[in-house]
């Protein structure tokens, strides 16, 4: 047999020292893979696997900063709130204010219900503001947003009208206008498929004033990412998949993708600490830190076009003068509101406008230097996402595509390295070397059924449908976990009636008492690991992406060209 010698003692072919090296490569790897999947399940299990315990927001552990770069508490009114008893006075005072910005495009399916979570959070209602942002007035969400602005009187909402051309990203050029008119150090970015629980702004603000978790494996003893004054720069959320409670196949891929593997690597990934990794679903940062990210991070000149040709640049790169040609020094008027978008608020989010994956790059100019801020995963809270748009298998299949294309640049090393931490790729693997290798190691060179290949045949597929099983079931098991913070309660059921984006058929979680519902996920399961591979196959055969109907070429530098 290639690649093996002879045993003299027993006649039988054993590893080469080639294959000794691969076979050993190939165990180092699986164990790897198994230990960072297990990782994924505890912290899914410690974050979320408890509910948390009912404390009243001014019971939250929120902190004061005490560093250069934080922005003073704000202070309660002079005159006290007789309404509330001297502690809460005094634990009030180190509540910040936040601005939650919520970009919209189109009927999101379980839209009204998604942003009436950000409207029914137990945080002071003179701490936080709520903008909604449409790019014009026949956009669909409109009638939607200002049906849920009027149901709340009581909280700080305005609906601000017309994009603002920064670059190619249309969720940036949507976010320009909010950015600068939000009154609030935090901003609190939360996409229009999202649904959060009540408490989850007062958890995510303790998150981001607290210190940062120790990284795993706590026996490494290793300090946060920033050092010993490490600091927290961002706070996100795991995103968990929802669908309707009758839709097509490719939703439920796409909740199971989102919910299973993704959140299982993700969590990990967080926990290890060793880079960025954020997904834009949910994202708390300040103001003042996103200031301080330098324009060299970008490496770009002016109009921020340097780089490949053809590259779409953003005239937040230009001087002064050139930015009272893009209108940011100019009051917009709209029926709803009056911006003022100058260049000094608005041009720290508008660099982002370059990119089209702008959450990734955003978190990792936090993570890098000059700043050097830890990101914290929020516990007992997940961005509960919506995927009824995503209405066939081939949506998923190209929203899978798009999606490793668009970040292919952006982590090279994690999107070359993604077929490796699949089931089937990994099973694969093993499979193989425990043939070759390691029965080989143990001395075990038969199995013990007449016709040894057929014999060792079926042990392959034995061994390989055991690991396939096992990995599905800590899959599940992660769903399982989040989705304990995923059946929060998060809104009044009076609002799915403004609802006219199917509001009739709401966003559902696996339900595992439901034999049918459990046999149809898993399913989607299968499905979903059969696809991996493919679909990174074919997304690294091209770099030409649709989004939000314009078709665009990926660049080596991550930037974004017109076809």
């Amino acid at each position: 047999m290639e690649g093996m010698t002879t045993s003299p003692e027993e006649g039988m072919p054993g590893p080469s020292s080639v294959a000794s090296l691969l076979g050993f490569i190939a165990l180092v790897y699986y164990i790897a893979i198994w230990s960072i999947s297990l990782l994924g399940l505890r912290q899914a299990r410690t974050l979320f696997g408890k509910p948390a315990s009912k404390q009243s927001i001014n019971q939250l552990p929120v902190l004061p900063l005490r560093n250069a770069y934080s922005s003073p508490p704000i202070s309660p009114p002079s005159s006290p709130d007789t309404s509330r008893n001297p502690q809460e006075e005094e634990e009030r005072r180190f509540q910040s204010g936040v601005s939650i910005l919520r970009p919209l495009a189109g009927l999101d399916h379980n839209l009204a219900s998604n942003l009436a979570s950000a409207f029914e959070q137990k945080y002071p209602r003179d701490l936080f503001e709520i903008i909604l942002s449409v790019r014009d007035e026949n956009d669909q969400a409109l009638p939607v947003a200002k049906r849920i602005c009027a149901r709340y009187p009581d909280v700080q909402s305005r609906i601000i009208i017309g994009d603002e051309p920064a670059g190619v990203n249309p969720k940036i050029c949507n976010l320009v206008k909010p950015y600068a008119s939000a009154q609030f150090d935090i901003i609190w970015t939360l996409d229009a498929q999202v649904q959060m629980s009540p408490d989850a702004l007062a958890r995510a603000v303790a998150a981001l004033q607290d210190k940062p978790r120790q990284p795993a494996p706590r026996w490494m003893n290793r300090l946060p990412h920033g050092g010993e004054n490490a600091r927290v720069g961002l706070v996100h959320h795991v995103p968990l998949g929802v669908t309707p409670h009758s839709t097509s196949m490719g939703s439920h891929i796409e909740a199971i993708f989102l919910s299973t593997n993704h959140a299982k690597m993700y969590l990990a990934i967080n926990a290890l600490s060793v880079d960025s990794c954020v997904m834009g679903k949910s994202n708390l940062y300040r103001k003042s830190d996103l200031a301080n990210v330098p324009d060299s991070f970008f490496n770009v000149g002016a109009e921020g076009t340097r780089g490949e040709r053809g590259a779409i640049g953003s005239i937040a790169f230009s001087s002064a003068e050139r930015a009272s040609e893009f209108g940011w020094n100019e009051s917009t008027s709209d029926s709803e509101d009056k911006v003022n978008v100058s260049a000094g608020a608005a041009r720290p989010l508008a660099r982002f406008s370059i990119y089209l994956a702008e959450d990734n790059m955003l978190a990792t100019s936090l993570w890098k230097p000059p700043l050097n801020l830890a990101h914290t995963l929020a516990a007992h809270d997940v961005a509960r996402t919506s995927v009824g748009e995503v209405k066939s298998l081939g949506d998923y299949w190209n929203r899978r595509v798009r999606w490793i294309r668009v970040r292919r640049h952006m982590v090279p090393t994690a999107t070359y390295l993604e077929p490796f931490t699949e089931s089937i790729v990994c099973g694969a693997i093993a499979t193989t070397a425990l043939f070759h290798v390691w029965l080989p190691w143990l001395g075990i060179t038969q199995t013990g059924i007449p016709g040894f290949n057929k014999g060792r045949y079926l042990l392959g597929l034995a061994f390989f449908l055991i690991h396939l099983t096992l990995w599905h079931m800590i899959d599940f098991a992660v769903l399982a976990s989040i989705q304990i913070a995923g059946r929060k309660p998060s809104i009044t059921s009076s609002v799915s009636s403004t609802s006219v984006s199917n509001s009739s058929n709401p966003a559902q979680l696996v339900d595992f008492d439901k034999p049918e519902t459990v046999l149809k996920f898993r399913l989607a399961w299968l499905a979903r690991e059969l696809l991996a591979l493919p679909i990174w196959f074919v997304a690294l055969c091209d770099n030409k992406v649709t989004w939000r109907n314009k078709r665009f070429k990926i660049l080596s530098d991550s930037r974004a060209a017109h076809i």
